[in-house]
């Protein structure tokens, strides 16, 4: 898809290095919402890292200080992001917390890093890699915009039940949205 800048910060509360090694301690990713950036949990950070957390915010591509590509966005993408960002800069175990439309980017990552690999070597000793998602985190979730239901082009679906699938999502998020989904 390219290569695009993506920005990222790190607080942790120890410094010896011998503690600070790639893929250890209590690892925590931070996925902000639309239209923001990783500055949104500017208070959550420090409080977090003060408890002994090595805790990440990353920007997604598109917002904050990333790369700004002209490509198509979709929560797929961001996703595929944040699974890279784990494996590339995380390099262990990780807990989400995302806001807004970053739930939803956190729950797609986590689907996504639990499916099973089709590895065709021989040598493989299953079907399933070791999962670095171990929990996902959910911020006035966005489920209104999950992509997956926009379109019925790619998917082998009756359009009569595409049609209610994509009413009942709507309903729902009227609910969640009157009073009753405050109280709920």
């Amino acid at each position: 898809r390219g290569s695009y800048r993506i920005s990222w910060s790190l607080l942790r509360q120890n410094s010896r290095a011998e503690e600070n090694k790639k893929g250890e301690g209590k690892n925590v990713l931070f996925i902000h919402g639309f239209g923001v950036s990783s500055k949104q949990f500017r208070d959550n950070l420090p409080a977090l890292a003060s408890k002994g957390y090595n805790v990440f915010a990353i920007d997604l591509i598109g917002f904050g200080d990333s790369s700004k590509p002209q490509i198509e966005y979709s929560t797929n993408l961001w996703a595929d992001l944040v699974n890279d960002f784990i494996a590339e800069v995380i390099d262990g175990k990780v807990y989400l917390v995302g806001n807004s439309i970053g739930s939803l980017i956190s729950l797609v990552a986590a689907e996504s890093d639990a499916a099973p690999t089709t590895s065709s070597s021989p040598s493989s000793s299953g079907d399933r890699r070791e999962n670095r998602i171990s929990g996902v985190i959910l911020l006035n979730c966005a489920s209104g915009m999950n992509s997956k239901i926009e379109s019925n082009e790619d998917m082998a679906i009756n359009p009569v039940l595409f049609n209610v699938a994509k009413l009942v999502f709507t309903i729902l998020d009227l609910v969640l949205l009157s009073p009753l989904g405050r109280w709920l």
